[in-house]
């Protein structure tokens, strides 16, 4: 008898559970989604960062030549441009 009734709660617990996300409001994963958007693009812009780092440190080197060094900073400070205004709009919201 307690065995049977375990297994019924177990599978109550296990449908709620499984439901639940539908009764959830929207809003709620908007906002994680957003959060999730905004922390992706966070760390998309230091890894840019480095990149430029990392492309100025070979220069220094001798790893890159200038012109391989000018294009590469260019596209990488374009591309974190770019994100910078992303954050910025989704700020503003």
């Amino acid at each position: 008898m307690f065995a049977e009734i375990m297994v019924l709660l177990t599978f109550v617990f296990l449908v709620i559970f499984i439901v639940q996300p539908l009764f959830a409001p929207q809003a709620a994963f908007q906002t994680d989604s957003e959060n999730d958007k905004i922390q992706t693009l966070q760390l998309r812009k230091e890894i840019l960062y480095r990149q430029i780092k990392e492309a100025e440190m070979e220069h220094d080197m001798g790893n890159l030549s200038d012109e391989d060094y000018k294009r590469t900073r260019q596209q990488l400070k374009e591309e974190a441009s770019q994100i910078i205004d992303l954050l910025e709009k989704i700020g503003k919201k």
